[in-house]
């Protein structure tokens, strides 16, 4: 089992290994990698020749739906980023017919499908996903309910819309 150094990756791949042991009596090596030591480099070492039998790692997939470079095999390769070489021409169909639609109901129609195709052959394991909290004080007009906070930073998109409400209860300062 490869992971990265210094994450939550390294409890994730623990707690897998464990549990494997205890359920089911299979022993793991765990190999950890460090992003940061350029001997280690993950892309060359890993990634790209794909040496592992189990993978505990992060795929960004930010707002759009298109999978497409994680889970086209034409992206299983040295190059490509789809690291399971997950080959199903069906969901190969299903991507290609997804990016090329401009109607947000027809791509989802066929990322549904996608999907469904997908998690029955279960390429990968989906462990979790993180949520963001966002707090603000009331009076602090920040998201409209249309904003979509994908990643943190996503919080600030329309800063140039924030504003604040003025209390009832306050009165206004003299000027001088």
């Amino acid at each position: 089992m490869v992971v990265l150094k210094n994450s939550n990756y390294e409890k994730v791949a623990g707690y897998l290994a464990q549990v494997w042991y205890d359920e089911l009596n299979i022993e793991s090596d765990i190999k950890v990698v460090d992003p940061n030591d350029a001997t280690q480099n993950i892309l060359q070492t890993v990634l790209q020749p794909r040496s592992f039998d189990v993978l505990v790692y992060e795929l960004s997939l930010g707002g759009d739906p298109d999978v497409y470079a994680y889970w086209h095999s034409s992206q299983a390769t040295n190059n490509g980023l789809n690291f399971s070489n997950y080959n199903n021409a069906i969901a190969d169909d299903a991507l290609e017919s997804g990016r090329s639609k401009i109607s947000a109901k027809q791509r989802a129609d066929r990322y549904a499908k996608f999907t469904a195709i997908w998690q029955a052959d279960a390429p990968a394991i989906a462990l979790y996903q993180p949520n963001f909290d966002y707090i603000h004080i009331r009076n602090v007009k920040v998201l409209d309910a249309n904003t979509e906070v994908v990643n943190p930073v996503d919080r600030y998109v329309d800063v140039h819309y924030w504003a604040t409400e003025k209390s009832p209860f306050t009165k206004p300062r003299n000027r001088v």
